[in-house]
């Protein structure tokens, strides 16, 4: 008997069981239940909620390639999917398009897939490890909305910044004296006046690059510029002194603003 091997692990989910361990795992199910494991996949940091995965349309394109395959061997659901009702879909596609029965490495080679009961079980598992996806995403967005306020910039730090750790290993943006004075002096032609274009002309004419006349805009509008973090949080919208030093001042870019 033929099977397939899929492992994911995301950047996000938190899981507890790395790449190497899920593979062990899956093989030795595999050594046990005497199937032969023609092919492993893997996805490392790609989103559990969606199949759109490098590695899973590879694996698709394998099952399609290879009719001898009759298994895809999993670690746990939560490796599969954390979207139930896509997760669903999917395994019912794979086993009416291809026979291809999809089992954890805690399900028993010979899983009725027309057992009503195992159909409980298993969306029961693929529920609870959305529910744990919708747990994180809530934890994380916890997460930004106190470190907002604390006043403590989160993400890629945007041109004219770049991304450090202070004393205690946490995120905060420093200045880059080069780029900051680009910052300055596009706050000023603005005020005085130079649209976009003129604005990315003179970027251009010293040496940087920075593409779009949206991405000017955007820039003038960024709190984080002025010192500031933009906190949004039960609909409430409010700015916080943030903990990193300002290129422009508050008049100047309010003065933008409005």
């Amino acid at each position: 008997m033929i099977a397939a091997g899929y492992i994911r692990i995301s950047t996000k989910d938190q899981s507890i069981y790395s790449l190497g361990y899920q593979e062990k795992s899956i093989r030795e199910y595999c050594t046990r239940n005497g199937l032969q494991l023609a092919e492993l996949f893997t996805d490392n940091g790609e989103s559990s909620y969606t199949f759109d995965r490098p590695d899973w349309k590879k694996l698709e394109q394998f099952i399609k390639n290879n009719k001898q395959v009759q298994y895809l061997i999993i670690f746990d659901y939560d490796r599969f999917s954390r979207n139930i009702a896509e997760a669903i879909l999917k395994i019912k596609e794979l086993h009416g398009k291809y026979r291809i029965k999809v089992l954890s490495i805690g399900d028993p080679i010979d899983l009725d897939f027309d057992d009503p009961m195992n159909f409980m079980m298993r969306a029961f598992k693929l529920m609870m490890g959305e529910s744990e996806l919708w747990r994180i995403r809530k934890r994380t967005k916890e997460s930004k909305v106190a470190s907002s306020l604390a006043g403590r910039p989160a993400g890629k730090a945007p041109f004219g910044y770049i991304n450090a750790r202070d004393e205690n290993g946490k995120a905060i943006f420093l200045i880059d004296e080069l780029k900051a004075e680009v910052v300055r002096k596009m706050f000023v032609m603005y005020l005085d006046g130079c649209t976009f274009v003129k604005i990315r002309q003179y970027i251009r004419s010293i040496g940087f690059s920075l593409e779009g006349n949206a991405t000017i805009q955007r820039m003038l509008t960024n709190c984080i510029y002025a010192g500031l973090i933009r906190v949004a949080a039960k609909g409430i919208e409010k700015y916080t002194k943030g903990l990193h030093s300002a290129l422009v001042d508050e008049n100047t870019f309010f003065a933008v603003r409005s």
